[in-house]
């Protein structure tokens, strides 16, 4: 069975286990590369680092048991999973997000071993260069589909 939660720690699972991606981000104080699953307080902010989260699930119930197998039943669901990149510069900025984007769309098979279908992300800049120090950000939101088990 997979739930939202089995979808994310996918995600996070697969970034971590990127060489490259963990050079580019470095070490955080408990010695682990920052990347993190949810939300973070801003003060806690390291940068550079990466934040798994979901902006948004939606199940698609199955009609005319098209989603039965004779002892189970299950649903696809979609949901928007949004990993956000801070970092100190727009060049670093760009660099890690590139590399997630390859770390993903390398790890295709991965997630759909899993049952987990992930599509290519939609981007948005979102700098905070006001901030003292400034923060540069992409927001990567990724399409995803997977199936549940209802019963």
């Amino acid at each position: 069975m997979t739930a939202l939660a089995d979808v994310k720690a996918k995600i996070v699972n697969v970034l971590k286990s990127d060489s490259a991606l963990a050079s580019l981000l470095g070490k955080d104080r408990q010695g682990q590369t920052p990347i993190y699953l949810g939300w973070q307080k801003a003060e806690n902010l390291r940068v550079p680092s990466i934040i798994v989260s979901e902006v948004s699930e939606t199940g698609e119930v199955s009609g005319l048991g098209d989603c039965f197998d004779g002892s189970k039943r299950y649903e696809w669901y979609h949901a928007i999973i949004q990993v956000d990149v801070w970092a100190s510069s727009s060049s670093q900025r760009d660099q890690v997000s590139s590399q997630v984007k390859k770390v993903m769309l390398a790890n295709f098979a991965v997630f759909k071993s899993d049952g987990i279908v992930v599509s290519p992300p939609s981007v948005a800049v979102l700098d905070e260069v006001d901030e003292k120090p400034p923060i540069f950000r992409h927001s990567l939101r990724y399409p995803v589909w997977y199936v549940m088990e209802v019963s």
